[in-house]
């Protein structure tokens, strides 16, 4: 999305004549998420990476790492302790380390959508180039993998363990 705002700057001539200039500066904020099914919670959003969320209660938990990372704003304060159980919180403040402005909104109906900052999500960890052929070829045929991609996923696994009802 874009964010404009408007900067006021306040100059002083040579002549020690002092004006402002007012300025209106755009700049493009990427984002990049994933949107998946997830029917053990709704109506709440964790929220790292700034952005407007409408629910009517605010909720703060008793670890001050937690409350450092994130804002809790949930349908009211029970569906944000249910959903926030003390195995949750670790988790929460653990997967700051690997994501930078991390949003997790569950909505109505169960439909989660985790946003963040880093394009590197799906990137691949390779160590040959096609100058070795024969590397490169092992490499590409291996299983690759994705470590920030595993660590989210792990993250919801995280959160469906501990919300879901029949587990």
């Amino acid at each position: 999305g874009k964010q404009t705002r408007v900067v006021a700057e306040m100059h002083v001539d040579s002549k020690g004549n002092t004006y402002t200039t007012i300025e209106r500066r755009t700049r493009t904020c990427y984002r990049y998420g994933f949107l998946l099914d997830f029917p053990f919670a709704e109506n709440i959003a964790l929220v790292s990476g700034g952005g407007d969320y409408d629910y009517p209660a605010k909720w703060d938990t008793t670890s001050e790492e937690f409350n450092s990372h994130f804002d809790v704003y949930a349908r009211d304060e029970m569906t944000a302790s249910k959903f926030l159980k003390p195995a949750v919180i670790p988790a929460c403040v653990e997967i700051t380390n690997y994501f930078d402005g991390l949003n997790i909104e569950i909505v109505e109906g169960g439909k989660m959508n985790i946003a963040f900052s880093d394009s590197d999500v799906l990137e691949l960890e390779r160590k040959h180039s096609i100058a070795e052929p024969e590397e490169f070829e092992k490499e590409i045929k291996s299983m690759l993998s994705l470590p920030k991609l595993k660590k989210l996923l792990s993250f919801v696994e995280t959160l469906k363990k501990y919300n879901d009802s029949n587990f």
